[in-house]
Parts: C-alpha cells; sequence; structure tokens
C-alpha cells in the first residue's frame, strides 16, 4: 500500500467518523425528546384487515 492509498484511507475513516459525530449530534439536539402519544385502539385498527371489496351472497 503506498503513501497515497493510506492518505486516502485515513480521510475516508475521518469522513465517516465525522458523519457519525454530526448525526448523533442532530439526533441528540431535535429528535431525543419527541414522544408520540400511541392509542391502543387506533394502532390495533391498523394491524387488523379490513375487507376488500363487495361481500359475495351465500
Amino acid at each position: 500500500m503506498d503513501r497515497r492509498d493510506r492518505r486516502l484511507r485515513r480521510e475516508l475513516i475521518l469522513l465517516v467518523i465525522a458523519k457519525l459525530i454530526l448525526l448523533t449530534a442532530i439526533w441528540w439536539l431535535f429528535i431525543r425528546d419527541v414522544r408520540v402519544a400511541v392509542d391502543e385502539t387506533t394502532a390495533a385498527r391498523h394491524f387488523t384487515t379490513a375487507p376488500q371489496g363487495e361481500t359475495h351472497a351465500q
């Protein structure tokens, strides 16, 4: 591995670390304290399937 390859690898590693630090800071500042109230009935309604189309006479 020559000098240019080592320099490129070091720069890429530093960029990835900087991105992780930035994403963590953004999460910590803006998203960490956000809470969503979940109603059990509404959540259950989203998970149950509704009948599709017309029901056929039997």
